[in-house]
């Protein structure tokens, strides 16, 4: 079984967390329309006591979120797991999820692609 993936339907921001779980005041992180996000292999682990946790893997962090089960469905929906990778051109994996947008560095532009 693989990783479930996640795309964010609509943006929204959550409290901030410190390392320990506790919220620091007055301090919200964005959480980014068409931001990919996945569910970790260890569902069981909470820091703070979210109904579900995400986990948003970017090059050089992982950012984490716990919601509600009702803002997770509000706010994200499922991505099919059969990603079409037969485009040579195309190795970005945010691109490859919701080809909606070319990636600068190295897809080509899903909205203006000729048809053969």
């Amino acid at each position: 079984m693989g990783v479930e993936m996640y795309k964010c339907t609509k943006g929204f921001s959550i409290e901030k967390c410190d390392d320990d779980g506790f919220t620091i005041e007055n301090e919200y992180v964005e959480i980014k329309e068409g931001s990919i996000w996945e569910i970790p292999e260890d569902d069981d682990f909470r820091l703070v006591g979210g109904e579900i946790r995400l986990e948003e893997i970017k090059e050089d962090c992982v950012n984490w979120l716990e919601i509600t089960e009702n803002d997770f469905k509000k706010y994200f929906v499922k991505i099919d797991d059969k990603i079409d990778d037969s485009d040579l051109e195309m190795d970005c994996l945010e691109c490859a999820l919701s080809k909606e947008n070319a990636c600068v560095d190295c897809c080509k532009d899903w909205d203006n692609e000729d048809e053969d």
